[in-house]
């Protein structure tokens, strides 16, 4: 289960394709050209609802109960492990080492394969085992450019940021001004279309 998140970082090249090149909106358009990137937050948030998946980078904490040879992690991308820490035996908590796991990551599944199994506290039941990492899809380099800002990242596919293009633009007609803390329960149809081959279980890919 995902215990924390932290230093959510909408992706800023993203945002500026999608305002500048389709909404045709500069800063100069003032409380339109707002909005519009605040309909783009609401909207990134509305993806992630619908997927169950991290798609703006963070930095997430997953909690498991017990070492598993490979743990899997309920989100895809993940760009890197940050720390993998336990409550050992006397209840004190323990950062593993880089050398004890391995990450496994792909665009749509990921998992810590683990080489060490050392003893968990039995005073707690749950979240024994914690997994920092950093999740979530690479901005681009520039509004140009299909590479990703973050060495071995993983950019936005074009129909996650179609999706999220559209909702916004929905978001824009329907009242005017920025919508925050929208649920996915009136989608737009192609908006599901494009964002169902990305949608994940609670416990990982769907597909």
């Amino acid at each position: 289960m995902i215990l924390g998140r932290t230093g959510k970082v909408y992706p800023r090249q993203v945002i500026e394709r999608i305002v500048g090149g389709q909404m045709r909106l500069v800063p100069e358009d003032g409380v339109l050209y707002e909005n519009a990137v605040r309909n783009l937050y609401a909207a990134f948030d509305i993806a992630e609802q619908y997927t169950n998946r991290i798609i703006v980078l963070s930095v997430v904490t997953f909690a498991f109960d017990e070492f598993e040879p490979v743990l899997d992690i309920p989100t895809a991308p993940v760009l890197r492990i940050e720390s993998l820490s336990y409550y050992d035996a006397e209840d004190r908590l323990v950062k593993l080492g880089e050398a004890d796991y391995r990450l496994i990551a792909a665009e749509h599944r990921t998992s810590l394969e683990l080489f060490v199994s050392p003893s968990l506290s039995a005073r707690r039941r749950h979240g024994r085992v914690l997994v920092e990492a950093l999740c979530g899809y690479s901005d681009y380099r520039d509004t140009l450019s299909r590479e990703p800002e973050d060495e071995g990242g993983i950019v936005l596919p074009g129909s996650i940021e179609a999706a999220v293009a559209l909702r916004a633009g929905t978001l824009c007609e329907a009242d005017g001004d920025a919508v925050i803390g929208r649920s996915v329960s009136a989608l737009p149809v192609t908006v599901e279309r494009l964002l169902n081959p990305y949608r994940m279980t609670p416990y990982g890919w769907k597909g």
